[in-house]
């Protein structure tokens, strides 16, 4: 199941260029088996897991969502896609994009979703 997780301590060596941050919101996938979160960084596929109530703490679990084209024409700017993870909650849309530019990522409030 798809989660939004905080990190709340890094206890690895992070490789060059990495995107990861303590206090940051990321979306990853959560493991009931060992109650742990694996994400990898989208800038250097550095692949990580953390583990709830130590390492990170679970925020929101996630829907995947087809996202009405006036949330993507918000990114427009942005023309030079590489990936792009689009999520959604009850109020909100999270669109990440790794881009020329780095890792661009935004909570987007939306205007109406259409379920897969």
């Amino acid at each position: 199941m798809k989660v939004v997780f905080i990190v709340t301590e890094i206890a690895d060596i992070r490789k060059t260029a990495s995107s990861l941050e303590i206090g940051k919101e990321y979306v990853g996938m959560f493991i009931e088996s060992n109650n742990s979160v694996s994400w990898t960084d989208p800038i250097n596929e550095q692949d990580w897991v953390f583990w709830v109530g130590d390492t990170c703490e679970i925020v929101n679990n996630l829907k995947n969502y087809t996202i009405d084209k006036d949330i993507l024409n918000a990114k427009k700017n942005y023309n030079s896609h590489i990936k792009m993870w689009q999520y959604v909650t009850d109020d909100f849309v999270h669109i990440t994009c790794k881009t020329e530019k780095g890792l661009e990522s935004n909570w987007i409030k939306y205007k109406k979703v259409f379920a897969q």
